[in-house]
């Protein structure tokens, strides 16, 4: 005999399970995250540089492997 799971969706759990989130939490987040700052694709290198600067890296260890 086979046995199937009614599949249950929790509308009121918009996050994590275990953790409560309202929709209307949920969406006074991202309304308070769009009022923050955006930066283009050229301020965002900029702002590396100047970070990558400011931990006086040498070239050798600027250059990173990715695996």
């Amino acid at each position: 005999m086979r046995t199937t799971r009614k599949k249950t969706s929790n509308t009121s759990n918009s996050v994590k399970p275990g953790i409560f989130l309202s929709r209307k939490d949920f969406l006074l987040g991202i309304k308070k995250a769009e009022e923050g700052k955006f930066y283009s694709v050229q301020e965002s290198m900029e702002h590396f540089d100047q970070w990558l600067k400011s931990k006086n890296l040498n070239d050798s260890q600027k250059k990173t492997k990715f695996v």
